[in-house]
């Protein structure tokens, strides 16, 4: 999970990207994931997470009409967030949700419940559904709460509490495997008159738990930071640690993060007596319980807000505040950190956000200024890489009412996609949305692609395929090789020559990522049609066949129906009469659908007729071809729930009236 800070900051900027530029192919559009609380009532920070395998949950403060409620949107992978769950009790007021996924796919949601303002936790497990309200706190909170989870259900809520007159930092740990959350542990001193921000938590596969706070050690100031740890089926945490200096004053900001295996990484900023604010850094050693914390180092001068995230690896992404821009600097295992790169420019800062992939993609995220108006923008780290450009993620577009953005969080799957999430609040009525953005850099996965190994010259042949997105829906097209091509998941296709062709097959999600699939066709020969034997003087010739054929090519949609895309006739030898007929309006059938071709070449096209059409479940497309003293063929596509439309051929003798088997 990457932290954010959301507290704003009002800043000048030198001139490097104040104009955004037009936004990435990978970003999707900004939409809300509910309906607006009402005036002056905020949805918060929002929070989101995604699974390895997609599945994001978002989190907020939802108003119902009475109360704030503790709001959870869910998305399954390649589909769109669900309505918001209010999942604190009614009637009651809830604040600062937050909500973590584990490396299984189990979700824990956290936030602060009133009116004794405790904190409470919920648990979704991976496949399941939100188990029970869990107390983890007594009340009432200073700040908080903040979460980590692990894996295998391991997690870790931290708040800060009022006790006695003093402050301090407590935590409850569901252990690995457990059954729910432990009691509340103290971490840090029971004393102090003050904690800025929440504190900063995090835990590894085992259950080993790493704590960061900054304190107010005196009544003029003196922040410091200070950090603890547990290990898992440890009683309790470990004497706490100072990580800053006893002199000075730190500006209240620190994030930790922890590896799978127990290495421990935190970075803070922190002034020192007439000096400037500076960001530093601290590593402590795995195996966690033999770790030793390193002495800090400084990441970056005249700075201050670092964030950071680690993936599976260990690598860092990190980011901070440098001379009125975000600086953004990467690093390999407990190698040196990058050089630092700026990723804002020209514009005020309204809070930052930054994740880590398992693969080792990162994504960072910030509120500022486009063309005046506030706006999210986001930079990709690919594995191994530094960031790189900044695109727009959403903009406000001038004139209208002021609209305000603030508090962005970013969560990231096994892949490389990922979410953004903020607070967009407009003015006049004070209205407050959590908008939420996709980022889709990963192509689709072509799952099945069915082409069959040989066709014939002149006859018609099927072909299907379908893929998958965990972002957008992809759209499918056909090439078949010969100049030709179709879109759908299901299409048909007649060759007109003989030879070797490759159908490539292209799925394209909504970000314009595509994925190729190849198949090879071989087409025979049309089968030479002998000439008949001239017929007995004395005996006249019957009615000859026509050889007219069909091909056509559909999509299947998700309810049932079938959406035509093109239909074309071929074989035609002259002069025939071609008939296009569907009759039954309300199975879609349409009046332009009615059409009949008398002159024509060998072929006659009704692409401009069907071509978009939806026709429901049992209607007809009906094809009559005729030619006096000829027998007629007639060719029918039934349509049918969730198949292909089903194809017959026909045909009537002259004098005739009801079709025949040919």
């Amino acid at each position: 999970m990457g932290w954010k800070f959301a507290t704003p900051l009002l800043v000048a900027f030198v001139a490097l990207a104040s104009s955004a530029r037009p936004a990435s192919a990978a970003w999707l559009g900004a939409s809300d994931l509910a309906s607006a609380n009402p005036a002056d009532k905020p949805v918060g920070e929002p929070s989101i997470a995604m699974a390895r395998d997609g599945t994001a949950y978002a989190a907020f403060q939802h108003f119902d009409g009475t109360n704030y409620r503790a709001g959870v949107a869910v998305r399954a992978p390649g589909g769109g967030f669900g309505p918001v769950q209010d999942l604190s009790p009614a009637g009651q007021d809830a604040f600062s949700p937050v909500v973590a996924v584990d490396r299984q796919g189990n979700a824990t949601l956290a936030w602060e419940q009133g009116p004794a303002f405790v904190v409470e936790a919920r648990v979704h497990p991976a496949g399941g559904d939100w188990g029970a309200m869990t107390p983890l706190s007594a009340g009432p909170i200073f700040n908080g709460p903040s979460l980590a989870a692990g894996e295998n259900g391991g997690a870790v809520v931290a708040w800060t509490r009022n006790t006695g007159g003093f402050v301090r930092v407590e935590a409850a740990i569901r252990p690995p495997n457990g059954t729910g959350f432990g009691p509340a542990l103290l971490a840090s001193p029971a004393a102090g008159t003050g904690m800025c921000q929440p504190p900063h938590v995090a835990i590894d596969a085992a259950g080993d738990v790493a704590a960061i706070w900054t304190r107010r050690t005196s009544g003029g100031g003196d922040y410091h930071v200070e950090s603890a740890v547990k290990a898992a089926g440890a009683a309790a945490f470990d004497t706490f640690e100072a990580r800053s200096p006893t002199s000075g004053n730190s500006d209240c900001d620190s994030d930790v993060q922890m590896t799978r295996d127990g290495r421990v990484t935190a970075m803070w900023d922190f002034t020192a007596l007439g000096g400037a604010s500076n960001t530093f850094y601290a590593d402590r050693g795995a195996p966690f319980a033999s770790g030793a914390w390193s002495p800090a180092a400084t990441l970056a001068p005249a700075s201050t807000r670092p964030l950071f995230a680690l993936d599976d690896a260990g690598n860092a992404a990190a980011t901070w505040l440098s001379s009125g821009q975000i600086v953004s600097a990467v690093r390999s295992g407990l190698g040196g950190f990058s050089p630092g790169k700026a990723l804002s420019g020209a514009t005020d800062l309204k809070g930052q956000a930054v994740a880590a992939a398992p693969n080792g993609d990162a994504l960072a995220a910030y509120v500022g200024m486009s063309n005046g108006n506030d706006a999210v923008f986001g930079a990709r780290r690919r594995a191994g890489a530094d960031f790189g450009d900044v695109s727009p993620v959403a903009t406000t577009p001038p004139g209208g009412a002021t609209v305000f953005l603030d508090s962005p969080a970013v969560a990231l799957d096994d892949q490389g996609d990922g979410f953004a999430a903020w607070e967009r609040e407009v003015s006049g009525p004070n209205t407050f949305t959590a908008q939420v953005a996709a980022f889709d850099p990963v192509p689709p996965a072509i799952t099945a692609a069915d082409v069959p190994a040989t066709a014939t010259a002149g006859q018609a042949v099927g072909m299907s395929a379908a893929a998958t997105d965990r972002m957008s829906a992809p759209a499918l097209h056909f090439d078949f090789g010969d100049g030709s091509g179709a879109d759908g998941g299901a299409v048909q296709h007649l060759y007109a020559a003989p030879g070797a062709y490759t159908v490539t097959v292209t799925a394209t999600d909504a970000a314009g990522n595509a994925a190729t699939a190849a198949r090879a066709i071989q087409v025979a020969p049309a089968p030479a049609i002998p000439r008949p034997a001239p017929p007995p003087p004395a005996t006249p010739a019957g009615p000859q066949p026509l050889t007219a054929t069909t091909a056509a090519s559909w999509d299947r949609l998700k309810n049932g129906r079938t959406r035509l895309r093109a239909l074309k006739v071929e074989g035609l030898a002259g002069p025939e009469t071609v008939q296009l007929a569907c009759a039954t309006k309300r199975l879609g059938c349409r009046k332009a659908m009615t059409r009949k071709v008398t002159k024509h070449g060998k072929s006659v096209s009704f692409a401009k007729q069907v071509k978009g059409v939806t026709l429901r479940p049992k209607a007809v497309l009906t094809i009559t071809v005729t030619r006096p003293d000829h027998v007629a063929r007639v060719f029918t596509y039934t349509m049918v729930a969730h198949r292909d439309p089903k194809k017959a051929t026909r045909c009537v003798p002259p004098g005739v009236k009801r079709p025949v088997a040919c």
